[in-house]
């Protein structure tokens, strides 16, 4: 009788030590997922933030314009300069050129879309601007959608090639505006974000 209490004490105990083992493994276990989802997201997240420093030029031949620009879609605007300085080019026998460089565009998840707004002023009296806008940044894992619309009417937008060997030209009369819109988003499936942003705008005057 003594001895089949202890057989069963002993198997008891060794039924608790089973279950004491598969809980730690399993605790184990579920604190790995833990940490590996932790990490992932981490990567991931930061990852995606990783994007080169970009800049858009501006220039132009006997030209008297005015450019401002704002950035919206990214996190902190304030702290990166999201309105940036205006340019201004008159140049009435050379040509002129200044730029917004430096430009870091952070986005904070795959469904972000950072904007970039340009308003072009021509601000001569007499003669017609024609501009040539491009948009040279390789797409390896960011799309554009772009457009531009003239003295403010968002009505009568008109989308622009994204192909940077053909140019998206727009004629400006004498003190007429013209506002160009560049949507950027990440591409489906993309994890790394390392293209850099180079937009070119070249202006040329018209004589009349």
């Amino acid at each position: 009788m003594a001895d089949e209490i202890l057989d069963n004490l002993e198997s008891e105990e060794q039924e608790d030590e089973k279950k004491s083992k598969v809980g730690l493994v399993i605790a184990f276990i579920m604190l790995a997922f833990v940490l590996i989802m932790l990490i992932g997201g981490s990567v991931l997240f930061f990852v995606i933030r990783d994007r080169d420093q970009g800049q858009i030029n501006i220039e132009g031949d006997n030209i008297n314009i005015e450019a401002v620009a704002n950035i919206t879609g990214i996190p902190n605007e304030s702290a990166v300069n999201a309105n940036l300085e205006r340019i201004r080019i008159n140049a009435t026998e050379s040509s002129g050129q200044d730029s917004w460089s430096g430009l870091n565009l952070i986005f904070t998840e795959e469904s972000s879309i950072i904007t970039i707004t340009i308003t072009l002023y021509n601000r001569n009296d007499i003669n017609q601007l024609v501009l040539d806008f491009r948009n040279e940044t390789t797409t390896t894992s960011i799309d554009f959608n772009q457009f531009y619309y003239i003295d403010g009417l968002t009505s009568t937008q008109t989308p622009m090639l994204n192909d940077p060997s053909q140019a998206n030209v727009v004629y400006l009369n004498p003190g007429q505006f013209v506002t160009f819109v560049v949507n950027i988003s990440i591409k489906s499936g993309a994890s790394v974000v390392a293209d850099t942003l180079d937009i070119d705008i070249h202006c040329n005057n018209i004589e009349q």
